[in-house]
């Protein structure tokens, strides 16, 4: 089968997508382990970092999309310059996930007296586990364009 770009390349970019998935899974599966009565803080910092890991595979999603125009096009200049502008997109959107994750595992360890050595591990497991979504998501856009930037 002939491929316009490297499989190799193409197996690296798959693979981190794959996690995606695969997070976005372990997480769902984790959330129904455990009832916990949360903090009001902890809580909103639970769904601010939810909302933003979103937002970073909603545009790394926006960024795939246009991978058939890219083929359609057989990797027109302008078409893998318009994709390759949004990959930063997705990094920056990442690290601010990676930032609410950081402040949001530091009150998780304010609250330890209300939550309990189990309520800590299990939040921090759990915001690690979210983050893992944004993580991959920034991985496979990276991988991207490595592959567009390799043809």
């Amino acid at each position: 089968m002939m491929l316009p770009v490297d499989p190799n390349d193409l197996l690296s970019f798959l693979k981190p997508q794959d996690s995606i998935a695969d997070h976005a899974h372990h997480t769902a599966h984790w959330l129904t382990l455990r009832e916990t009565e949360l903090p009001l803080e902890i809580k909103q910092g639970l769904l601010e970092l939810m909302e933003r890991t979103i937002k970073t595979v909603d545009a790394y999603e926006n960024t795939v999309d246009d991978i058939a125009k890219l083929l359609e096009t057989s990797f027109s200049k302008k078409e893998i310059k318009r994709i390759l502008k949004k990959v930063p997109l997705v990094e920056e959107l990442e690290h601010e996930t990676d930032i609410t994750k950081k402040q949001l595992q530091q009150k998780i360890f304010e609250h330890e007296d209300e939550l309990g050595g189990v309520g800590v591990f299990y939040l921090i497991n759990l915001v690690r586990d979210i983050g893992n979504i944004a993580d991959s998501a920034s991985k496979a856009a990276d991988r991207l364009r490595t592959m567009i930037l390799r043809r």
